[in-house]
């Protein structure tokens, strides 16, 4: 251990890699089945749905809240995917 860093901050970086580490282990595990058919997401969360067409992934999502408002560029010609709740 440097005797720079507190073990805390050991702590921080092995999880840090671990993260890293998963979210590359899971992008080409589960990567090439997303080639064959694109995921399907319902977004409960106006914010989240705004991410995802600026993003865009308009194509997966199937489902939104009925709080979703937006009406950016990454609309134009979108037929709304049917509303959700999340109670």
């Amino acid at each position: 251990m440097s005797p720079n860093l507190s073990p805390r901050s050991w702590r921080l970086g092995l999880s840090a890699l671990a993260t890293l580490v998963a979210l590359y282990l899971g992008f080409f595990l589960v990567g090439p089945a997303w080639a064959e058919e694109p995921p399907r997401v319902i977004s409960l969360y106006a914010a989240h749905t705004e991410n995802l067409l600026r993003l865009g992934a308009r194509a997966c999502l199937v489902g939104i809240s009925a709080q979703e408002t937006y009406a950016g560029p990454e609309t134009q010609g979108w037929v709304r995917p049917e509303v959700f709740s999340a109670h």
